[in-house]
């Protein structure tokens, strides 16, 4: 009940624009009034920007309801927080956020799917990018304890209000313009569904700060070599 009225209330702003649209076409098509050609094109640009957004919203819905079957391997959490990093170097660097990383040399091994443990990574970290539209930092970190590890994603943005952190990973919660709050859900079912946990923490600077907490395999000790 909770996603399908999310859902019409986000559909039926996209709806109404290309409703009005419409409307103006069928004006100009009777000659009441005449558009140019600029005014013919920008409407159905408009127009299909509306149509895009509602086809993303299913997609993000669905994705969220029922995500790819995962494929759960031995992944060495480090080595996926610096690949996703280098991945999104660029994209980083041109929006002025410097990414600082805290990361152990011994291997940080939970069991999980590569590509989903990635997209939670991204997500947090375009969305500290988002969050400092004149650029900062974003301190990622990895700790380990005996039976997990915790990463957490910081950054210098505008922050989260302490009314909203219980709400934050629900679908369709979102402060960003535009946004549908689906992010944020998706990465909690993902981490959730290894018996993991994330977290909005409080940050004591300004700015946002996660917490992802996942299970680690126990290191395996060699077998002894035959004498």
């Amino acid at each position: 009940g909770q996603l399908a009225a999310g859902l019409a209330h986000e559909i039926r702003n996209p709806l109404h624009a290309v409703r009005l649209n419409l409307h103006t076409l069928r004006k100009a098509a009777e000659g009441h009034s005449p558009l140019d050609p600029g005014e013919l094109d920008q409407l159905a640009n408009q127009s299909q920007e509306e149509i895009d957004r509602i086809d993303q919203l299913i997609r993000e819905l669905l994705g969220y309801a029922k995500p790819n079957e995962p494929r759960y391997e031995d992944v060495d959490v480090s080595e996926e927080i610096a690949a996703s990093i280098e991945f999104l170097g660029s994209e980083m660097r041109e929006a002025g956020v410097e990414v600082e990383t805290s990361l152990p040399e011994e291997s940080a091994v939970v069991r999980i799917d590569r590509a989903q443990l990635r997209q939670v990574i991204y997500n947090l970290l375009l969305n500290a990018k988002e969050a400092m539209e004149n650029g900062g930092k974003v301190r990622v970190s990895l700790q380990q304890f005996p039976g997990h590890v915790k990463i957490r994603v910081a950054d210098d943005g505008c922050g989260i209000p302490e009314k909203d952190r219980e709400n934050i990973f629900d679908p369709f919660f979102t402060n960003k313009e535009g946004g549908s709050g689906f992010g944020l859900a998706i990465a909690k079912r993902l981490v959730t569904a290894v018996d993991g946990e994330i977290i909005c923490e409080s940050n004591g600077r300004a700015g946002a700060s996660f917490l992802i907490i996942l299970p680690r395999v126990p290191q395996r000790k060699p077998r002894a070599g035959k004498q």
